[in-house]
């Protein structure tokens, strides 16, 4: 390329920028449609975040702009142009459809005059601008952001309540010959927690009349399938649900070897 010169450049750069966003507008097209359908669930995914992690080959932050986008664009099918043209971002069109969601909103007009006010802003002036026009609960507010910082260090950001703020000082305070800073405190409530949750607990009964398993046997079935989902190539550990692997209607008993651990993903593609 060191042969072309300047105007040539920077001409041929302006194209295929237009084509990078034609392209981009076409590959959420897609995106909206295996997460219609949700396909992601055929891959050995629990979320169509994962899919697109993992089969698509995105980081998490451009999963998350990229498919808050589509669905953007399933609820507005007219934002389609907008984010072939540029006039719309990824990073806008993720925020129009987070701020939508946390505000409830479903109302179609309503929906586009959000979608007008991010129209050519920054991503920040788009933040300021939602935030301004969010309730003061809102989740849209609440930042809560874990990414990679190093290969072995990660950076977490979360926007928390004066109670909340209020609870983590008094665990600070009273461990404080042992916690030293904020990642302590951390460390000593996941320990608790997980101790708690993960807590031995073998069933007085491997079966009951019940639909639904008893907690002592939820725990037991949770301990054996690794705290992960049964589902073939699957290896989801948020949203598990126990299942009956031969549904009660056709005679199925709620026992221990009739129940299966499953994301709630691959719970309702089995129907």
């Amino acid at each position: 390329m060191k042969h072309l010169i300047d105007s040539v450049l920077v001409k041929d750069t302006v194209k295929l920028v237009a084509i990078e966003k034609r392209t981009t507008a076409e590959v959420l097209r897609h995106i909206e449609e295996i997460d219609r359908r949700q396909l992601f669930v055929e891959h050995g995914c629990s979320s169509m975040i994962q899919f697109c992690i993992r089969v698509l080959g995105y980081s998490e932050g451009a999963s998350y702009r990229r498919l808050q986008s589509a669905r953007l664009v399933r609820a507005l099918p007219e934002t389609l142009p907008l984010l072939a043209s540029g006039q719309l971002t990824l990073t806008n069109a993720a925020k129009a459809q987070e701020f939508m969601k946390a505000e409830g909103v479903r109302d179609l007009g309503k929906k586009k005059d959000v979608v007008s006010l991010v129209l050519g802003r920054t991503g920040r002036e788009a933040e300021e601008i939602l935030k301004s026009k969010s309730k003061p609960d809102s989740s849209f507010r609440r930042k809560s952001i874990l990414r990679r910082a190093t290969a072995t260090d990660w950076d977490f950001s979360v926007t928390i309540s004066t109670p909340l703020k209020d609870k983590l000082e008094k665990i600070r305070n009273l461990k404080s010959h042992s916690i030293k800073s904020w990642e302590d405190v951390l460390e000593v409530m996941a320990d608790a927690t997980l101790k708690e949750l993960t807590k031995v607990r073998s069933p007085r009964a491997t079966a009951t009349p019940s639909r639904s398993p008893t907690p002592a046997m939820k725990n037991a079935l949770l301990r054996s399938a690794g705290h992960k989902c049964q589902a073939k190539g699957c290896s989801a550990e948020a949203f598990l649900q126990v299942d009956h692997v031969i549904p009660v209607a056709m005679g199925g008993r709620t026992e221990m070897g009739n129940l299966m651990v499953l994301c709630a993903a691959h719970n309702r593609r089995k129907g």
